[in-house]
């Protein structure tokens, strides 16, 4: 299975609402990252989060993500004549 589990624990203030807006704006979920400032993040929802700027209420979320293939090239040579 290429399915994948992804839990984001961290200290308070750490980042981790900003980094799912990344996750989720980058799998193409959302057109752009929510910000926790502006009150417009997708798992920050409760009102009072919203109002706060904090996380109260724990989320999951759930998306596809698509991997990229990576082609592995072959070191090109300079001609430094190190090798």
């Amino acid at each position: 299975s290429r399915l994948r589990n992804v839990g984001i624990f961290a200290h308070v203030d750490a980042g981790k609402t900003t980094v799912t807006e990344r996750m989720l704006a980058l799998a193409g979920i959302t057109v752009r990252c929510g910000s926790v400032d502006d009150g417009n993040t997708i798992t920050d929802y409760l009102p009072a989060e919203r109002e706060r700027g904090i996380t109260i209420q724990a989320a999951a979320i759930r998306f596809q993500w698509a991997l990229q293939q990576q082609q592995q090239q072959e070191p090109q040579n300079d001609g430094g004549g190190d090798e």
